[in-house]
């Protein structure tokens, strides 16, 4: 799974890809920055999932952690 974090200025984006194994992985990496975050995702893709993280700096850096962590489990 790649993870990529930018910075534009006030708003922030996460960007999470895997492919189809590890799919699993990555829905509970999504679903774990969702719940703990106020953050929006959109995801495309079946066999390369990718899936877009995006809100204010400070939340999307939050999530990132989160996400981080979830996936050292």
């Amino acid at each position: 799974m790649k993870i990529h974090y930018s910075i534009h200025g006030i708003t922030a984006t996460l960007t999470l890809t895997s492919w189809l194994p590890q799919v699993g992985q990555h829905n509970r990496c999504v679903d774990a920055a969702l719940l703990h975050r106020d953050v929006r995702a959109t995801s495309t893709g079946i066999i390369r999932r990718q899936t877009r993280i995006t809100g204010r700096t400070p939340k999307v850096m939050r999530a990132y952690k989160v996400v981080v962590k979830e996936l050292a489990r």
